[in-house]
């Protein structure tokens, strides 16, 4: 597990599951209900803006039978599918949004660390469940609650090591769920087809041709609906990076490299790690470098395509593999350190020091040495407001108003309201005035009768910056406040009087 001498004490991947086993899980579960009950705030609060674009949707599916997020708009508004299906699926079963969109994410989060606890359950139990409670609880899948993350990452998991273990259909299943989690998903096939072919000259046909039947359907039915594969908001975030506060922040990779808070332990414990696992890989399994390579080439394409860095659950699978890599590292270390100390020998027998080396583990994480360190769930940043500005215009302005906002998910949700979103994630005719930085597009073009905007005004919101003279004295002229809560204020417009 750590060394030579351990290794030899570790459960071996055909050693069958027991009690031991179902001991483990069951801790991991247990963990998760006291992480959950020590959050400072409810999973419903926790939800990410975002994960109600995807109750929009299936809103729309269950009542207008609209793949969209306005109902008069043809446009797909999201790149995971799979996530939103799985939310129409609990609402079948009876769950109510918000609640709905908290359990299918924790259930996502379950599965992940069900599916790290199997993969590495040849190095040994206690590492095997650290490292589940590790990944399942580092902060970019706790603050993306809601959002597709934790399934996404989960079908990586779970993917992976349905392929170490021969279940060529399974891996292929799993396959198509993450790509129609996460587009980069598509990228994960590619990994395991050239591997198999690498060491056995044979083509995986039936990982691909599952892989297929799965996903070819849904991009039939995108094309052929919104006529292009992938939904409006993969075009708008392509230029996000040269516009607006987007371009005033670091490169994808610069952002992403420095998430640490120890560069300097982070990075030797992560190249100590990846030489750990390929050593390991010589003997064992092969499922921790699958997931590497996959974090790996995702970082590498998104640092290359200068991705947007507002976006921090794209981080998701580029930390999930430094994070299994910088705990092997410490275990590694830890591992060599304990070996040499003759009073440890002496004292503490050799099966109990991966109990110990777990609890280091999680101190280590804990003290914010990993790519992404466990946090509690916290309440999402002006959740509470956008709900209570949603509700306040769902009663007190007319059913036809359409209402135009920078973030949409919270206020389209309580507004139940036609929505124009200023960054133009879900209008394809903003995409030429976005590049031109023409940020009053949204209102020249046909002014909404709500607009909600903030203390201090974003990039797109009047006086927040790339506004034409005309369009300030207009929106001056023409609209007054008539709500705020806390940063979130509401402005309406004033109709005209005859003369």
């Amino acid at each position: 597990m750590i060394s030579r001498t351990t290794a030899t004490t570790a459960t071996d991947d055909t050693t069958p599951w027991g009690r031991e086993d179902a001991i483990a899980l069951i801790l991991f579960a247990i963990y998760w209900l006291a992480f959950v009950a020590a959050s400072p705030a409810p999973m419903q609060e926790s939800l990410v803006d975002d994960a109600y674009i995807f109750q929009r949707i299936v809103d729309n599916l269950w009542v207008a039978h609209v793949w969209t997020y306005n109902t008069n708009e043809l446009v797909n508004p999201v790149t995971a599918p799979f996530y939103a299906l799985l939310l129409v699926g609990a609402k079948a079963f009876g769950f109510m949004a918000p609640t709905t969109i908290a359990v299918v994410y924790l259930v996502g989060l379950l599965a992940l660390g069900f599916g790290v606890y199997g993969g590495l359950r040849h190095r040994g139990r206690a590492v095997a469940l650290t490292m589940a409670i590790l990944i399942s609880s580092a902060h970019i899948p706790v603050e993306s609650w809601g959002m597709e993350t934790s399934v996404f990452l989960a079908c990586l998991v779970l993917s992976s090591l349905a392929y170490v273990r021969g279940m060529y259909i399974c891996s292929g299943v799993l396959c198509a769920f993450a790509a129609l989690s996460r587009p980069e998903g598509f990228a994960l096939v590619g990994i395991l087809v050239g591997l198999h072919f690498i060491e056995a000259r044979v083509i995986l046909w039936r990982l691909i041709l599952t892989f297929l039947m799965l996903v070819t359907p849904w991009l039939i039915y995108s094309y052929l609906t919104f006529g292009h594969l992938l939904p409006n908001s993969v075009a708008v975030k392509a230029v996000q990076h040269n516009i607006g506060w987007f371009k005033t922040q670091p490169s994808w990779l610069v952002y992403f490299l420095s998430q640490p808070k120890l560069l300097w332990i982070t990075y030797p414990l992560a190249l100590l790690g990846f030489y750990d696992a390929i050593h390991q890989v010589s003997y064992q399994s092969r499922f921790v470098l699958l997931l590497v390579a996959f974090g790996l080439l995702q970082v590498a394409a998104y640092s290359l395509m200068n991705a947007p860095v507002g976006y921090f659950w794209y981080m998701a699978p580029g930390n999930l593999a430094l994070d299994m890599l910088i705990v092997f590292g410490a275990f590694k270390a830890f591992g060599w350190v304990s070996d040499r100390m003759a009073w440890v020998q002496r004292r503490i027998p050799m099966q109990d020091r991966r109990l110990i080396l777990s609890s280091a583990m999680v101190l280590l994480s804990v003290s914010k040495l990993g790519m992404s360190p466990m946090k509690l769930i916290k309440p999402y940043r002006l959740g509470e407001e956008y709900r209570q500005a949603g509700e306040w215009i769902n009663s007190h302005t007319p059913r036809d108003n359409v209402v135009a906002a920078a973030e949409i998910g919270y206020l389209g949700f309580y507004s139940q309201r036609q929505i124009r979103d200023i960054h133009g994630l879900i209008h394809p005719n903003a995409l030429p005035f976005l590049k031109m930085e023409e940020w009053d597009w949204w209102f020249k073009s046909d002014t909404p009768e709500v607009i909600v905007t903030h203390l201090p005004p974003w990039a797109g919101e009047p006086f927040g910056g790339g506004w034409s003279p005309r369009s300030i004295l207009d929106f001056q002229d023409h609209y007054i406040r008539t709500a705020v809560f806390g940063e979130v204020q509401i402005y309406q417009q004033v109709l005209a009087t005859a003369e």
